[in-house]
């Protein structure tokens, strides 16, 4: 049996990181489940979690601004639900390099379900390994060519 846990995340104050990736201010709020699991920085600690954790992450900005102009905002759904979460092995890693810690593929810790809508989606977490990872949050932006708002959260699971 897993504990479900809901968190509201929301963006301001986007500006252009590189290429077709935007950083922002990343804010994420526990909306339902116990224990607290979330800080404010989108940082999941699973410690005090028995068994497995289903995180349902909700997009809480459908328009973000950029440069004074709105753009809409959404996360992947569909066949795309994966590109929202990339996880890497190692608190310190980076998700969206190929360095030391790359990002996990084929790794059956994590799994995320597939989205029908854009609304939200959920990560499903067996949390029985003790070990800290990285996470990369990503969103699509509507901007011209599509683009996409980036954060890079950690996750703490505990052990079996």
């Amino acid at each position: 049996m897993s504990t479900e846990f809901v968190v509201n995340v929301t963006v301001d104050d986007v500006k252009k990181d590189k290429g077709s990736t935007y950083k922002g201010d990343f804010s994420y709020e526990q909306t339902s489940g116990t224990p607290d699991i979330i800080d404010s920085k989108g940082n999941i600690d699973l410690k005090d979690v028995s068994g497995e954790a289903d995180i349902t992450f909700q997009w809480g900005s459908p328009e973000v601004t950029i440069d004074g102009q709105d753009y809409a905002a959404s996360y992947y759904y569909g066949d795309q639900t994966g590109l929202n979460i990339i996880i890497a092995e190692g608190k310190d890693s980076d998700p969206r390099t190929k360095g030391k810690n790359p990002p996990l593929s084929g790794d059956d810790e994590f799994t995320v379900d597939m989205a029908p809508t854009p609304a939200d989606f959920t990560l499903k977490d067996k949390n029985s390994d003790l070990k800290k990872y990285a996470y990369c949050m990503a969103a699509y932006v509507n901007v011209p060519g599509g683009g996409q708002i980036i954060d890079d959260p950690k996750i703490y699971n505990r052990p079996d």
